[in-house]
Order: C-alpha cells, then structure tokens, then sequence
C-alpha cells in the first residue's frame, strides 16, 4: 500500500487533486476502524476500548532514543530522496516534455497561406495552428523558434508581414493581386528581399535541396500547374514563374508562352516593365512567311506547348481545338487564324485565347502584326513598338523597313535632301498624267546620284504651278554607303546642276 499510494500521489499534478488524494489515501489507511465504527455494536465497541493494550517488548535505547526512532530518523528523509529521484523528478521531466511539445515555442503570431501558396505571417498575441503535410508545419514550427534561437529575418518558409491588418488584408487578395503587389517589377524573387523563402520553397516543391537559384529550375518554366490545388505537376510550373518570372521570360512578349504564376497580362507588372517595353522595341512589324516562323525557336516552343495541351492524359477542356490550333500554326504560320476560321475552330482572337482554354498563355500579336492588324488602337498590348513608334504610324514617320529592321529618320543615321524640277508649261491637263513618270525620274534621278538604291526611302512627288519636288531620305543600313558619303554625293550634285537636268 506504500508503494501504490506513494506512485498515486507522485503522478498526481494538480495541488487541489494532491490534497484530495492524500486525504483519500488516509481514508483507505483507517478504513478498516470505520467499518468497525459503522458496524460494531455499542457494548462490542465498549468492551473492545475498554481491553488493554498489548504488551510489545521494549527496543533497545542508545541514551533516551530507542532504535524505532533512530531508524525513522533516517529511513524518512532517504525514501523521501529516493522518491523524489526514481519517482518524481522523471515524472516532472515528462511533464516539461509533453508541455514543451504541446506549447513551447513562439505562440505569439498568426499565419496563414496566400492564393499563391506562400506561407504569411504576423506576431501577435495567441496562438493555435492545425498539423498540415506541406510548407506550412515547417513555416508554423520555424515560426514557434522566433523569440528562441532565431529572428523573423533567419525565416525561410514564410514571410512576416507587418501587423495582423496586414496579414488579414493579404489573405483577401485574389491571386492576381498578390502575384503583382508581391512582384511589382515581374523579376526574380528569388533574388530579392523574399529570396530565402522563394528559395526554400523552390526546394520544397521540387523536393531537391540542391537548388541554388532560377537557372535550376528553367526547365519548369513551361510545365502546366492545375490551379487551384496546384495539380499535375504539384505546382512546380507555378512556383517556377512565380519565383523566376525574369528568367522565364515573363518579359519577353516572345518568351515562353506560359505565364502561369507571373504577374502578367493588361496593366499588370511584366507588360508595364521596362524591359517588355524594351523587347516590343526591338520587334519588327513584319512578320514571317511559315517557314521562317518553323524556324523560330520560340515560335516552335509556342506551337509544342499547344499542342502538349492538346495530347495531355489529363482531362482539359477542348483538347482536340488545341491540337488543330497547333497544326495550323505550324502549317500555316500567322494564317493559322483564317485556316482554323474555315474548320469552325474558334480559338479567340489575336489579343485574348478562348476563355474555355484552360491555360494561361501569351498571345500571337508579337508574331503576327500584320495579320493582327497592329497599330495605336492596340498599343497597350504586345505588338511591336519599334522605337517606341506604333506600327500604322512607321509610314508617317517615313521609316524604312528593310531586311527584317526598321530605321527611322533621328532615330538611326539618316540623311535627307529635296530634289526640284521646273515643268515649261503651266497647263494641268498636260502636267497632271505626267506625275507617275517625273515621280520615277526623279526616284532615279536620285539613285544616280548617291549610288544608293534599296537604302532610300521616297516621299510622295508634289506639284505647285511649274514645280516639283521629292523628298528622299537615305539611312546607314550597312558599311558600304554611310551618311557622309551621301551628304558629298547631294554636295557635289549641288554644285552641277546641268549634271542632274541631264539626268532628269
């Protein structure tokens, strides 16, 4: 009964229970004279307190101590130490365990996880989070350590934001949003404020801790996550162009085609960089007969990413419009719009993809301007931009296009020269036909006189009584003729004046 009620009250926690228990133990100790109390007859109960005790034999005594309290002396204080090792003090260890496990830590924040899947946090007073498979155990568990060997800046499964208004006002957020207010500038995360953690969560979803930055994750630039429970690829294309948007080519309006997880599309951060302005610039506003389009790289790479789509095993939406939208883009190049119109395919438009696809791609503008008509009505969009100038207004700027280029007067080497000639006669009748042929004779007049021939550029011939004039420009395409070797030719052609009448 010692060593069983010794154990019940040392597992005993609660002072309160302690009390209780103890006086429940000295119940069972004396229960024995309480059933005797209970039971016993009053002349049973007299004539029992009226018997005289039993004589005991008296134990030895060492000068007034008997041997009895000698040994009570010391077997008290050493069961006592023995209890409080072997019994109590693994009891309290066990109960620090279990307190540690069940509320150590860092209770003082809040978390939650984003529409992109990134893991926020704030401090705060409270506590409380659910055990969960993914990145938010190991953000929650890190989170718990602040305040405890680390800092909020050591995290690097989660990002904490300022205040709890902030975290509540960021989990409101779409993934629009949140995608551009994260990225305002559609670069590498991962080379940011944010880099620890786009780079911890790199890893973790592609369960490859030997991640050292976006050049190692390239390869999942294209690959298609199924959103919202980042399904198919466990959201590795997602996080891939969320965290690199820069490196897959979410700035480039030629780039790769997917921009799931990028901050991209009208008025948002990849269109509005300086970068993507920068790209549209360097466009041409010609586009490519088939072949030269089978030829692009990233025209190829548009066309498989179709029809990858398209031959997926899993279950998208008009699969087979993608695969004929891929054939025709590869057999037809920018036609593909009037093949696919005649199939009864409607594939959307060269601005927007039919809303029933269930991707996120880039549009053919880049690559067809001529086909998608590109010009200021649509300038917001990827169209070709050169020189910051609309393709409808090249014309007006009298820019040459010239093998796949554009030059523009103040805006390449340019020279530029009016050529004059005097009719005999006033008469209109007469003058007026003629105005194709002295439009020719002077566009050859012209070539005679610098040696230049596909590097000019003719305004249309205009007439005032007697007169008329052409106004050429001449641009610096190639090392054989340069500006100043012209700007001699009109010189010296300035200065004999029969020469040119006799050229005319």
């Amino acid at each position: 009964l010692v060593w069983v009620g010794t154990y019940f009250l040392v597992y005993t926690v609660s002072v309160t229970e302690l009390i209780l228990n103890a006086v429940a133990l000295g119940i069972i100790l004396d229960i024995d004279d309480l059933l005797f109390d209970a039971l016993a007859t009053t002349p049973g109960r007299h004539l029992v307190h009226q018997l005289d005790p039993l004589l005991m034999p008296s134990l030895p005594r060492v000068r007034g101590a008997d041997a009895k309290s000698a040994f009570m002396t010391i077997a008290i204080p050493t069961l006592t130490l023995l209890v409080y090792f072997f019994m109590l003090a693994p009891m309290v260890d066990t109960l620090h365990d279990v307190s540690s496990a069940m509320c150590g830590g860092n209770k003082a924040f809040v978390w939650d996880l984003d529409r992109r899947g990134v893991v926020l946090l704030s401090q705060t007073v409270g506590g409380g989070w659910e055990d969960d498979a993914g990145i938010k155990n190991l953000a929650v568990q890190e989170a718990e350590e602040v305040g405890f060997g680390i800092s909020q800046n050591d995290s690097k499964y989660g990002v904490w934001l300022q205040d709890v208004d902030s975290l509540s006002a960021a989990t409101l957020l779409n993934s629009e949003e949140i995608l551009d207010a994260n990225n305002a500038d559609c670069g590498d995360l991962i080379d940011g404020p944010q880099g620890r953690v786009a780079l911890e969560q790199l890893r973790f979803v592609h369960q490859n801790q030997s991640i050292q930055g976006c050049q190692d994750v390239l390869p999942f630039c294209s690959s298609v996550t199924r959103m919202p429970d980042f399904g198919l690829d466990n959201g590795r294309g997602w996080f891939a162009r969320m965290f690199c948007s820069a490196s897959c080519g979410c700035r480039d309006p030629v780039g790769a085609i997917n921009v799931q997880g990028c901050p991209y599309g009208q008025g948002r951060p990849c269109k509005q960089s300086s970068q993507f302005d920068q790209l549209r610039a360097e466009l041409v506003c010609v586009e490519g007969s088939p072949e030269e389009l089978r030829n692009s790289t990233d025209w190829a790479s548009w066309v498989d990413a179709i029809r990858a789509y398209g031959k997926s095993t899993v279950a998208f939406p008009l699969k087979s419009e993608a695969v004929k939208i891929a054939d025709a883009m590869w057999d037809h190049g920018c036609g593909f719009q009037a093949n696919l119109s005649a199939e009864g395919v409607f594939w959307g438009d060269c601005f927007q993809w039919n809303s029933s696809f269930e991707w996120e791609f880039k549009t053919v503008e880049a690559f067809c301007p001529t086909t998608c008509q590109c010009g200021r009505a649509v300038e917001s969009s990827s169209c070709p931009l050169p020189f910051g100038i609309s393709c409808d207004r090249l014309g007006d700027r009298f820019c040459l296009t010239l093998n796949g280029r554009h030059y523009c007067p103040g805006l390449t080497p340019y020279q530029h020269a009016t050529l004059f000639s005097k009719m005999a006669t006033n008469d209109a009748t007469i003058v007026d036909p003629l105005l194709p042929q002295i439009q020719a004779a002077h566009e050859e007049t012209v070539r005679l006189l610098t040696g230049a021939t596909d590097q000019l550029l003719f305004t249309q011939s205009s007439r005032l009584g007697k007169s008329f004039w052409t106004t050429f420009f001449f641009f610096e395409v190639d090392e054989r003729l340069n500006v100043t070797d012209i700007d001699d030719r009109i010189t010296a052609a300035n200065a004999n004046v029969s020469e040119v009448e006799a050229n005319l």
